[in-house]
């Protein structure tokens, strides 16, 4: 079944053609929150704005691969919004120059309902676009395909639940026990096991369908599983970007001057014991044509960073 829905989401995308001057950088993940306790983004909101600030100055286009909103153990985006108001002009800024593409995962589908929709689309006003007032359509896609110069270089960006049961078919449902069973219960030790990021067997489960589809398809970029991955040689071209809850860092994609590479951004400090903001590229870089040339592939990945 995950394979035709991925085959579905992925003849059905909308296509952005990219070439060697194309800067692109993946997020998914961010959960951002309404600040409270339980905001596992607010750790690391910081280190996410100085990245993001970093390529918006860059000129990259950025997509947001799903789960950046946390809707689930919050009702209402607005006060999410309101928690982070310097994140979302920051969006803005990108939304204007039509660098931004924006996904949903299981966590972020709520955005689909009319409610949550006009909210997204009032953070792009007067009051948090530095004073401009701009028309405003806003996309929520499944998935997107980036078209490397013909349609016989592709690869699909999507958050990656669609081959998860639990967090695609009965999305709802788990919604309703993470919102009033699961989130008390991990505040005393508890570990959710709808979670993909916290149960090694339904992670490992996911990240096998996805490399099978890969395998047999066109390489593949997703989120949801909390774990950053860049294909080692001879496997599957299935990555991911990872998350920006971890308390090493927060990784991303980048693709750039037709290279791909995954990249952790953190916390270091100098011999005089004062704190920096690095960049480190943990995956790659590799040119982007290596991936698109079919082969026996199997799954690996890189150390846990959790």
């Amino acid at each position: 079944m995950y394979r035709k829905r991925l085959n579905n989401l992925y003849e059905a995308a909308n296509r952005v053609d990219i070439n060697n001057r194309s800067k692109i950088v993946i997020f998914s993940d961010c959960h951002r929150g309404d600040g409270g306790n339980s905001d596992n983004f607010a750790k690391n909101e910081n280190l996410y704005y100085h990245a993001l600030r970093c390529y918006y100055s860059y000129g990259y286009t950025y997509i947001e691969a799903g789960d950046t909103d946390e809707l689930w153990e919050n009702k209402r985006l607005s006060d999410i919004v309101d928690a982070h108001t310097e994140i979302y002009r920051l969006l803005c800024k990108f939304y204007k120059r039509n660098r931004l593409y924006m996904l949903y995962g299981n966590h972020d589908m709520a955005k689909l309902n009319e409610r949550n929709s006009k909210c997204i689309e009032s953070y792009f006003n007067k009051e948090i676009c530095d004073g401009v007032d701009i028309e405003t359509d806003v996309t929520f896609y499944e998935a997107l395909v980036l078209r490397y110069y013909s349609s016989e270089k592709e690869i699909l960006i999507t958050h990656g639940h669609q081959v998860d049961f639990l967090n695609y078919d009965l999305w709802r449902l788990t919604r309703l026990m993470v919102r009033y069973v699961w989130r008390p219960l991990e505040s005393i030790g508890f570990k959710d096991p709808t979670n993909a990021s916290t149960s090694r067997k339904h992670r490992k489960k996911i990240e096998r369908h996805l490399s099978n589809w890969a395998s047999d398809n066109v390489p593949i970029i997703t989120g949801h599983t909390h774990r950053p991955r860049f294909p080692e040689e001879g496997d599957a071209p299935y990555f991911n970007s990872g998350s920006c809850v971890n308390y090493r860092g927060i990784t991303c994609i980048e693709i750039s001057d037709g290279m791909i590479m995954l990249v952790m951004w953190k916390h270091d400090t100098r011999p005089d014991g004062s704190v920096y903001v690095t960049r480190e590229v943990i995956g790659g870089p590799e040119h982007l044509n290596k991936y698109f040339v079919k082969k026996d592939m199997s799954i690996s990945g890189l150390p846990e960073l959790i």
